[in-house]
This record gives C-alpha cells, sequence and structure tokens, in this order.
C-alpha cells in the first residue's frame, strides 16, 4: 500500500515539476481535495500569499514544496477514496487511522492528522452536496 502511495505521490511531483503551468495543476489538484489555500498552505511550510502567487503563476514552486504538496494531496486523495470503501461496508473513517500512511509519505503525525480530517470533512461535503442534488432531481411521487 506504501509503495502505492509512494508512486501516486511521485507521479504527481513529476507531473507538476515538468508542466508549462505548475500553478494550474496546483490549483486543480488542491480544489479537487476541496482544500482553501488557507487550510493547505500551512501543510507546506509556506504562506498562503505563497501558495496564491504559485497557483496564479507568479511564482513558481520549489522543488522540495512540489514534493511535500504531493504527499499532501495524495494522502489526501487516499483518505477519501478510504472514506468511500468503509462508507460501502458502513463504517467511519477515523482520522488517526491514516497516521502509519502519512509517516510513510514522510508527513509528521500533525500534518497527517490535519490533512485526513480535512479530506474526510470534504469527502463528506461533498457526498452530502451529491445526495441533495439527486434528491432534487427526482421527479415527486
Amino acid at each position: 500500500m506504501l509503495d502505492g502511495l509512494l508512486a501516486d505521490a511521485e507521479r504527481l511531483a513529476g507531473e507538476i515539476a515538468l508542466s508549462e503551468a505548475p500553478g494550474d495543476e496546483v490549483r486543480t489538484a488542491r480544489m479537487r481535495c476541496g482544500f482553501t489555500q488557507t487550510e493547505l498552505a500551512p501543510d507546506l511550510d509556506v504562506r498562503r500569499e505563497t501558495l496564491s502567487r504559485i497557483e496564479q503563476g507568479h511564482a513558481t514552486p520549489t522543488l522540495p514544496v512540489v514534493a511535500r504538496f504531493a504527499r499532501v494531496i495524495t494522502l489526501a486523495r487516499h483518505v477519501r477514496e478510504e472514506a468511500a470503501r468503509l462508507e460501502k461496508r458502513q463504517r467511519i473513517p477515523n482520522p488517526r487511522a491514516f497516521i502509519h500512511r502519512g509517516q510513510g509519505l514522510g508527513l509528521d503525525h500533525e500534518t497527517t492528522e490535519a490533512v485526513a480530517q480535512r479530506a474526510l470533512t470534504a469527502y463528506d461535503a461533498k457526498r452530502r452536496q451529491l445526495l441533495e442534488s439527486i434528491g432534487d432531481t427526482e421527479a415527486p411521487s
């Protein structure tokens, strides 16, 4: 499992580093995870303003920032996928259950737990939004 996560993080980092518009890649990945710049910036050890400048194309991310971003986003994606799997089995994920995977990605305990909690919150919000939209489109009986 950890090898797969590391490979995913390396792939994402490579895509960003080789992109002609790395800021667009960063913004897209961040938004897909449901994170705000304010939430994500501390996990990358950058200020929100720096993240904003990267996303706008006014600053190029350093390789360490790209690598850390890829690890954080990979963990967030994994948490959301695991939440979906557990939901099918009618189980509730615990953010602390992802500590080992975060550590395997080189993230500290505090960052891992914060990312996992935010990813679960974003997953739940998206899930509720989708369920509400389905309910809005159903024809009345």
